[in-house]
């Protein structure tokens, strides 16, 4: 039996076996999918709200293009796909939050679509606010319906 062990694992090859969980330990230390979409939706969203704030000679248009075009949510490419949407809330969170002069220069209209993205039930929000997500409600016997 021992010997069977030792050929599957490599005849003792202590070398091959080095190599083999080297490889493994590195595969472990990538990210995973979601975290890498996470990281990746974060640094998008940065990079986006600095193309706003370090334009300040066309900022505000800069600012109301992105919130058309990434956030409003009576654009259908939004509003009928579950992961814009989810970014849509993150990209919200974050412009509304910040304190640069093209920001300041936006219309009620404009802040309103991005208050109102910020209302969408969405994990990020749920997150954002320290709120349970809708599915952690949905679990919770407390809030079922007798």
């Amino acid at each position: 039996m021992r010997d069977e062990a030792r050929k599957r694992l490599g005849g003792g090859d202590t070398e091959n076996i080095e190599k083999m969980w080297s490889e493994c330990e590195h595969a472990s230390t990538k990210p995973s999918p979601k975290e890498f979409n996470e990281k990746f939706d974060h640094d998008r969203a940065e990079f986006l709200r600095k193309l706003v704030c370090e334009d300040a000679r066309n900022g505000k248009a800069v600012a109301q293009g992105i919130i058309r075009n990434w956030i409003d949510d009576t654009n259908p490419l939004i509003s009928e796909n579950h992961e814009r949407r989810e970014f849509s809330t993150r990209l919200a969170f974050l412009l509304s939050g910040t304190e640069c002069q093209p920001m300041k220069q936006l219309g009620e209209k404009t802040k309103e679509i991005l208050d109102r993205a910020k209302t969408k039930k969405t994990p990020y929000r749920a997150a954002k606010l320290g709120a349970p997500s809708y599915l952690e409600q949905r679990m919770n016997p407390s809030t079922c319906l007798d």
